[in-house]
């Protein structure tokens, strides 16, 4: 017995019998149990007259029913883009006052049962929800048929919810988790349908009226298109019966929904940081577009994102956790939607291993669009599926959700029955298919949130060939062109900041040239312009002059032998392309006005020389990556905000509005001296986030006369 004990708590005994060889324990998984038996529960079904659809799953072990009305036109995809957030509204409104009842008496008719009643807004549709236990049936039936028939919108509880809501904004806007979401959605999906915040912004919900609200729910909240299920302890008779009782009447045609935009690829790989300075991790999200929720293909894209990312054991989680130990989990969704869906990976990470946690991340989207798993991989994917499954509809309200996801997106009758059987059938071949069509992450979107300074360079080094945009959490809008909220107007100038501005403009004069500035009189531009498309880039040669007195000519050749001509003598204009000759309209005339003032630099310095160049000191701004100082500069040809790098003190680019909306901002580089004077040899031109173009000048000439001739409309 003691030499029993002694070995147990590592001592040792002379008596004892010699020690044997230690034993080793290797780590390894107890295979799968054999298969069991399993059929989905029965499932009663109906359509009323007017169009509403009902289902029962009867169920007595418990003497509790779950009730939910699925309002399958009324989703967040419907909001106006200015309007973001409705859906939600509309949804949290309806419990907050009837025809009859008030939001208090709502909530105290239903905690006196002991059940609950709720509403949300998702993507694709609006959910009711009760709880109530069988005694108490009926008078949770009129609470939901009086929420969702009769509801008033109240202008009182409109304001009081509204101001809970932007309290919940302010909360996520700190989070930098939310951010990366809520971005990575925006930036796949577009400025409308899936891309908008399912809640708003603060601008959307702040232009919310009663209205509003009213209209939305007249013209989406339909029976034709809505789904009723009950689950739990009741009969499908007393169901069908109570359905008819409470929303037989229920009258409206169906309305027509406009079909959310699906997610689109970027040409390649764009990576969008948003630099939240306060934050010590980063959240990283990668993105592609997938399918939507009734492709015949979601089955085996399941089964492959489970391989790549949907578990513990998952590739992805394996290499960034488990083998690299640089995050506490990484997985992955397949989010499909009715019309179109995303596949994502989401991890976080400490701030200095930032990089190395993004490039892990897309090297697994890499090997899994290479086929670089096995059939142990897809295996064990399957087997944990199919095994999933019967603890996922434990209860009648799983089971529920379950018919009326299969009703909502038109899937198989059979598809619940079925829906093992189509998981084990899923093959390798497929699932390499799968990987193939929707893994490449060369045309992936990243979403970085965290503190930028502590990894910009070494992420653009890292991607030298991406797409690259930097915003500054603090000027986030989901909403905008390019996701940047537009700068407030400079505020009213005070002497500080006239005297700073003028200051700035000084050193910026002084570095291009100085009083050789003042000789310049026309300049002249030969140009390699590389120009985005929906088809591509296209190269195209530009002659470009601008004389200083306001006057601008420019011609384009683009490859393929096209030509384009445009002329400004300073208050008119024309274009000529194709043998048809028209006039500048008035928002192309205000930008070559504008452009002639500026004539990329010298207009301005020519300004200050003369003392008529009135500026005012805005301070640092983030623009495209790069920490600049900002100038309001009111030319007599409209308002120019300037970029002034505090290191080279020249003018390096300018934002002005775009006449399609939006902004446009120039930055330029290369900067190389012409007879005395700086110019840039190189400008990028974006659109809001996306980018137009980039020039590369050959040749500059100073002081070439310029043909008045040239300005004189042609005939068509």
């Amino acid at each position: 017995m003691l030499a029993a004990v002694l070995v147990a708590f590592g001592g040792t005994c002379r008596s004892q019998a010699p020690a044997q060889p230690p034993v080793r324990l290797v780590a390894q998984e107890p295979p799968p149990g054999p298969p069991r038996p399993f059929h989905f529960p029965a499932v009663a079904s109906r359509t009323l007259p007017n169009g509403l659809r009902v289902f029962v799953v009867a169920d007595h072990r418990q003497p509790a029913i779950s009730v939910a009305l699925v309002l399958a036109a009324a989703g967040t995809s419907q909001d106006p883009p200015a309007r973001a957030g409705l859906a939600s509204m509309v949804a949290g409104l309806l419990t907050q006052g009837t025809e009859k009842r008030s939001a208090r008496e709502i909530a105290e008719a239903i905690d006196f049962v002991g059940g609950s009643l709720s509403a949300s807004a998702g993507r694709d549709d609006t959910t009711v929800q009760l709880t109530i236990t069988r005694k108490d049936f009926n008078v949770g039936m009129d609470l939901l048929a009086d929420v969702v028939l009769h509801p008033t919108f109240p202008q009182q509880e409109l304001d009081r919810v509204r101001q809970q809501t932007l309290s919940a904004l302010r909360v996520n806007y700190a989070d930098a988790g939310y951010l990366a979401g809520v971005v990575l959605n925006r930036v796949l999906y577009g400025p409308r349908g899936y891309g908008l915040p399912e809640d708003g912004t603060p601008a959307s919900l702040t232009a919310l009226t009663r209205d509003d609200l009213v209209d939305f729910y007249q013209r989406f909240y339909r029976p034709g298109q809505a789904l009723l299920a009950f689950a739990g302890d009741i009969t499908p008779e007393q169901a069908f019966a109570a359905a008819e009782q409470y929303f037989g009447h229920w009258s409206a045609p169906p309305v027509a929904t406009t079909p959310a935009p699906t997610a689109l690829a970027p040409e390649h790989l764009r990576v969008i940081v948003v630099d939240k300075p306060d934050a010590v991790q980063t959240q990283i999200r990668v993105g592609r577009p997938a399918i939507a929720r009734n492709n015949p293909a979601f089955i085996p894209l399941l089964v492959t994102n489970r391989i790549f990312g949907g578990g513990y054991n998952s590739l992805l989680n394996t290499a960034v956790r488990v083998q690299k130990g640089l995050t506490y989990g990484a997985v992955s969704a397949l989010n499909a939607l009715r019309f179109s869906g995303i596949l994502l990976a989401g991890t976080s990470t400490r701030t200095e291993e930032t990089v190395a946690a993004t490039q892990l991340v897309l090297d697994v989207f890499k090997r899994m669009a290479a086929g670089q798993f096995s059939q142990a991989d897809l295996d064990l994917a399957r087997d944990y599926l199919i095994g999933v499954y019967p603890i996922q509809i434990e209860t009648p309200a799983q089971v529920a959700q379950r018919v009326l996801t299969v009703a909502e997106y038109g899937l198989p009758e059979d598809y619940n029955q079925t829906y093992p059987e189509r998981i084990a059938a899923v093959t390798l071949e497929q699932v390499r298919q799968m990987a193939r069509s929707y893994f490449d992450p060369s045309r992936a979107v990243v979403v970085l949130v965290g503190n930028a300074a502590a990894f910009r360079d070494r992420l653009k080094q890292a991607f030298p060939d991406a797409s690259y945009q930097e915003i500054p959490a603090t000027r986030l809008d989901l909403l905008a062109p390019d996701l940047v909220a537009v700068a407030p107007s400079a505020p009213a100038p005070t002497a500080a900041a006239l005297a700073e501005g003028h200051h700035l403009l000084e050193q910026a004069l002084a570095a291009a040239g100085g009083s050789a500035i003042g000789n310049v009189k026309t300049v002249a531009f030969d140009e390699e312009l590389q120009l985005s498309s929906p088809q591509g880039p296209v190269t195209a040669e530009r002659h470009l002059e601008m004389a200083l007195d306001g006057r601008v000519y420019a011609e384009i050749n683009l490859v393929g032998g096209m030509s384009l001509r445009q002329a400004f003598d300073g208050q008119n204009g024309w274009m000529a392309a194709g043998g048809s000759v028209n006039d500048l309209p008035a928002p192309l005339r205000d930008q070559f006005r504008l452009m002639a003032q500026l004539a990329r630099g010298l207009g301005l310095y020519r300004a200050v020389l003369a003392g008529t160049a009135e500026a005012q000191a805005l301070g640092e701004e983030s623009v495209q990556g790069q920490k600049l100082l900002a100038v309001q500069w009111n030319s007599p040809a409209g308002s120019l905000r300037l970029y002034v790098d505090p290191t080279t003190h020249l003018v390096v680019g300018e934002r002005r509005n775009d006449p399609q909306g939006g902004e446009l901002t120039e930055l330029w580089s290369d900067f190389r001296e012409v007879n005395g004077v700086r110019l840039p040899f190189h400008i990028t031109v974006y659109q809001g986030a996306t980018r137009l173009s980039e020039v590369t000048v050959k040749q500059v000439r100073l002081n070439i006369p310029t043909d008045p001739g040239r300005f004189a409309k042609p005939q068509s």
